[in-house]
């Protein structure tokens, strides 16, 4: 009898069954490899925009100007306007101007800088004139805080009152 079920399994291999039974083994199946290095990246990547969109990391204010009058004149005159408020209000905050890069897309028109501090930590009060679709833009930023500091809260209530007193509530629109 072992020589008879010899011969058949000698049969079934030349046929091809162990051949078929080895390529639907479960233990010769392709192993997943991990790259740990991505891994972690991931996961930091994913922890760091997990704490800036969860910890409000700046407090902006933004104010923009819409030409009211006719033609280019009125626009022209309400730029002058414009810069000589912003260049007053970081003279009165005691504001350093940043020089301009020619790469500034973001403060074409100026850029000032002073230190505030909020719960006793120092930080950053920027202030920044820019062009936007539809006039001037102001904006006020109090960086790395949740709340206003002294001077950036004192900052950005002033910048809006001189605003409305100067070119109306109806060409000061709050962002």
């Amino acid at each position: 009898m072992s020589g008879a079920r010899s011969d058949a399994y000698q049969a079934l291999e030349a046929g091809g069954a162990r051949r078929i039974l080895n390529d639907y083994s479960f233990t010769s199946a392709p192993q997943l490899k991990r790259d740990p290095l991505r891994g972690r990246m991931r996961s930091l990547l994913l922890c760091v925009a997990v704490l800036v969109t969860g910890c409000d990391p700046a407090r902006i204010a933004r104010f923009g100007i819409v030409p009211t009058g006719a033609g280019p004149r009125a626009d022209s005159l309400q730029m002058g306007d414009a810069l000589g408020i912003a260049q007053a209000f970081a003279q009165r905050y005691q504001m350093t101007l940043f020089p301009l890069f020619p790469a500034d897309d973001e403060c074409p028109i100026g850029r000032y800088f002073v230190p505030d501090v909020v719960r006793g930590k120092k930080v950053g009060l920027n202030f920044c004139v820019r062009p936007s679709k539809t006039g001037i833009q102001f904006r006020v930023v109090e960086g790395i805080t949740s709340r206003w500091g002294p001077k950036g809260d004192s900052l950005r209530l002033a910048l809006g009152d001189t605003l409305r007193a100067r070119f109306g509530n109806a060409a000061v629109v709050t962002e």
